[in-house]
Formats: structure tokens, sequence, C-alpha cells
């Protein structure tokens, strides 16, 4: 075994601002590769320095910090990555459904919500039903 483990991690860093303090374009991601020096090793797993600290990784865990291999830490990433997208869609869906019903009772209770809500959860609705992303 290698002396080091590996594990890849992403940053999102937000767009620059202008003289106005507007984004001046796009954020940015960047994926960065950790290493993670081995400190002894254990017929289960070994032992890492993690900031300072001493970590255990589980080496037949599905589910690791770091990897023995690059390959297997970028597969660990995008395994992380789908389920962070998983959760947050998740979210989403459940706030679209929570506006929905709140125009819902508002109309029902003839509350006039300001109409930039009722039009934003009339188009949350139409792409719910349909699948489609809300921006």
């Amino acid at each position: 075994m290698k002396d080091v483990l590996y594990r890849y991690h992403d940053s999102v860093y937000a767009a620059l601002l202008d003289e106005h303090d507007n984004p001046d374009g796009p954020g940015r991601v960047v994926v960065s590769l950790e290493t993670y020096k081995i400190l002894r090793t254990t017929p289960k797993g070994v032992w890492v320095e993690c900031f300072g600290k001493d970590k255990f990784v589980l080496l037949a865990a599905q589910k690791r910090f770091a990897c023995p291999t690059k390959k297997e830490a970028l597969e660990s990433l995008l395994a992380r990555k789908k389920k962070q997208i998983s959760i947050l869609s998740d979210k989403i869906r459940n706030a679209e459904s929570a506006m929905a019903v709140v125009c819902k009772i508002a109309k029902k209770e003839g509350i006039d919500l300001d109409s930039s809500h009722d039009t934003w959860a009339s188009k949350v609705m139409t792409q719910f039903r349909t699948g489609a992303v809300v921006n």
C-alpha cells in the first residue's frame, strides 16, 4: 500500500464584483486533490493525519473519507455530488410544493398576495407537473 490516501473536493467561489457591487461574470467551481499521510495501518483500515488530528479510514467501506487511488477518489467525489443533487432536488420540490399550497390558501381565504408570488407559484406548479427545473 502507498503511504498516502486521496480525496477530491470541490470549492465554489462567488463571482468577483464590479465597482457597483454587481457580479462580474459567473462564479467558479474548483476541484482539488487532497493527500493524507498514512500514520499507521490496522487489519481493517488506516489512520491518517487530517488537519492536525488523527482520523481512521475503514478501507473496506463502500463510503470512505479517503481512497487508495486517485481513480477511486474521483469516483467518490462523483458519488457525493450525485447524493448532494438528490438531497437538494428534494428540498427544492418540497419548497415549491409549500409555495403552491400557500398560494392556494391565500386564494381560498381571499388574500391578495403580491402578483409576483402568484405568477411564480403558477410557473412552479406547471414545471413541477412536467418535471422541469425552476429558475
